[in-house]
């Protein structure tokens, strides 16, 4: 980093470490495209939120190819079947429920 005044004057160059976003360590990663830093516990922490956000963006991907092949009037019990396991109520996961009924409105 640069850090002087006017021209003539001494100038003086710093080099600060750059810190993790969370912690303030020192950091060894960075994200895009926000920018952000991360030491590497916390890398490990993130990395695996958006593997796992991923994950269920591909699920919705499957689900709707799944939806799209099968018969119109098997759909119905498809939905009910997936729905009985993935309900919140019933142990399962909120953005997979939301998923199935994202497609099951949209393909009905």
């Amino acid at each position: 980093m640069y850090y002087g005044g006017m021209p003539g004057q001494q100038t003086i160059f710093i080099n600060f470490v750059q810190a993790c976003s969370v912690c303030g360590q020192p950091a060894t990663k960075q994200t895009r495209p926000d920018n952000r830093l991360w030491c590497e516990a916390h890398f490990a922490e993130v990395k695996r939120a958006i593997d796992e956000r991923n994950a269920k963006a591909g699920m919705a991907t499957i689900l709707e190819a799944i939806f799209a092949a099968t018969r119109p009037d098997m759909r119905k019990k498809l939905y009910r079947a997936l729905a009985a396991v993935w309900h919140p109520d019933a142990g399962g996961d909120a953005a997979l429920m939301t998923a199935l009924n994202a497609i099951n409105e949209k393909l009905a």
